[in-house]
């Protein structure tokens, strides 16, 4: 997948039991930490994670590709789980929301709560002031009493939480005083309305439950749009905090995919691509050039390799797991090694998935990743404008920039296809959800180039908003054309957005289908 693949299946033993774990090496310490997480319990704060760097602090901002991960690499996890609620009872110490008197109470999923031991504390919230006078003085009060209070039968937009096993809804003053802080953890998405579920769970008595009666009739008109108003502010600050980590981890995934189109603009190397080139082909021109260097790269130049024959007798091999990467294989951004065995000699064959074009100028062989990659540096060292194109269902290709149409073109170099945008949807049947383009100077989201089903794709992409992908790209986008004098930015930008118009224009149109796009796949 992808340049050569990124992703690492790892061994991970914590507590004894092996745990396998497949991380993108694109991504940052932090995403993998997350991880853990997310199977052990074990928050990122307090993991200790050993077998990963030799003598080094890891730190959460380090892309994983900098440490020479390797496939099947076992790693150790210490640290202590956070736990979870057993229906063992907790004793903790809390405020009650009408006074300031602490009081001990017991906590328990299925035992009966025990009754609170300072009766004076249940009548001075009986006693509460009107809702009115609170408001008046602080309309964030929610935060602090349960809204349910305030709103027993309506369902409202606001910070959502959620408890226990079924889960039940909490609202944020539930969230932070009903419950232990391991008992709770943000719902998302958190875009949906409710009442607050605290009073509902068996036997639990929610704290803010004496709480009712006159005072729920003193909020009303403009006070309680107010209150609704700043509910639904808080709801979204929560849904935006939420997704600052999916973008940051947006960004650092698709951070190394443009770095690397950076290495198509070597000079160097761009002469060494063209030395490759039969000079029939360099005497062309625009399309014509693109279109007799899909045929010679496909027919003449390039193998596509699923099992490589034997180094010793040129027979068939198998597969048989991996192998490290040695320093000269390292040296050429082979992090992954596939090791096959000889059915006839029984000699081991290495099969380095090489990530640097240069090398593959001279290999010549690989699968997609490497296909692709090294067909870009041959369109960019002709003088054609070229990207990168990542699709997140495992496959990669080129676009090249057409002058006469002034767009950018699908160009597929493994199956000799140009402009059959539509292959993988109609002759592949790939169920897309993410496609993204790298030049060296702007990063696309192109999904919609390749979908004429958009509704249908948007249900699969689920790993970010759409709004906090946008910020993500334009983030990226930032960074990248940093170095860019300002006219070239907003040249760049405005193109983009041009391009994404185009995108959206063409979801409106009926496309016919041409016969390449309908048959399945060629190569592999």
């Amino acid at each position: 997948r992808g340049m050569a693949d990124s992703t690492r299946n790892l061994i991970v033993t914590f507590n004894g039991k092996k745990l396998e774990v497949e991380i993108d090496i694109n991504d940052t310490v932090e995403v993998f930490k997350l991880q853990l997480y997310s199977v052990t319990q074990v928050p990122p704060e307090g993991q200790k994670i050993l077998g990963l760097t030799k003598g080094t602090v890891l730190q959460d901002e380090t892309i994983l590709s900098s440490l020479n991960i390797k496939n099947g690499q076992k790693l150790i996890l210490l640290g202590s789980a956070e736990q979870q609620d057993s229906g063992t009872s907790t004793p903790i110490t809390t405020t009650t929301p009408s006074s300031a008197t602490t009081t001990p109470i017991t906590t328990s999923a299925t035992a009966t709560t025990t009754p609170t031991t300072n009766t004076n504390t249940n009548n001075q919230a009986q006693k509460a002031e009107p809702l009115d006078i609170v408001f008046e003085e602080d309309i964030t009060a929610w935060k602090s009493s349960c809204t349910r209070i305030f709103f027993p039968k309506e369902q409202i937009k606001q910070p959502a939480y959620i408890a226990h096993n079924p889960p039940y809804r909490l609202c944020y003053a539930c969230s932070t005083t009903c419950h232990l802080p391991n008992q709770v953890k943000p719902n998302l998405p958190v875009s949906s309305k409710f009442i607050c579920e605290c009073r509902d769970i068996p036997g639990r008595d929610c704290l803010f439950s004496s709480r009712s009666g006159s005072d729920i009739e003193q909020i009303s008109g403009k006070l309680k749009n107010l209150v609704i108003d700043d509910l639904v502010k808080a709801n979204l600050e929560q849904a935006k905090a939420a997704d600052k980590g999916k973008i940051d981890q947006m960004v650092g995934r698709l951070r190394g995919n443009a770095s690397h189109v950076l290495i198509y603009e070597q000079r160097e190397l761009q002469e060494k691509a063209r030395q490759s080139v039969p000079a029939e082909i360099l005497n062309l021109q625009g399309k014509q050039q693109i279109l007799a260097l899909l045929q010679w790269f496909k027919t003449d130049f390039f193998k596509w390799v699923n099992q490589p024959p034997c180094d010793t007798c040129g027979g068939s091999t198998r597969g048989v797991g991996g192998a490290p990467a040695t320093v000269e294989e390292q040296r050429w951004g082979a992090g992954n090694i596939e090791l096959y065995t000889c059915d006839n000699c029984r000699t081991f064959t290495r099969f380095p998935r090489y990530n640097h074009p240069g090398k593959l100028l001279e290999t010549r062989r690989g699968r997609c990743g490497e296909w692709a990659n090294c067909f870009t540096l041959i369109c960019r060292a002709l003088g054609h404008p070229a990207r990168h194109v990542l699709d997140f269902t495992d496959h990669v290709w080129t676009e090249v920039y057409e002058a006469e149409t002034g767009k950018w073109v699908h160009c597929d170099p493994c199956e000799n296809q140009y402009d059959k945008p539509m292959t993988y949807e109609a002759g592949w049947n790939k169920k897309l959800n993410y496609i993204f383009s790298f030049a060296w100077d702007h990063v696309m989201d192109s999904t919609k180039r390749y979908t004429r089903k958009w509704q249908e794709v948007q249900t699969r992409r689920q790993m970010i908003s759409e709004e906090s992908l946008l910020v993500a790209i334009s983030q990226l986008n930032t960074q990248v054309m940093a170095k860019l004098p300002e006219p070239r930015r907003a040249e760049l930008l405005k193109k983009v957005q041009e391009e994404t118009q185009e995108l959206e224009q063409a979801q409106l149109e009926h496309v016919r289908l041409q016969a390449e796009e309908l048959q399945g796949r060629q190569s592999g």
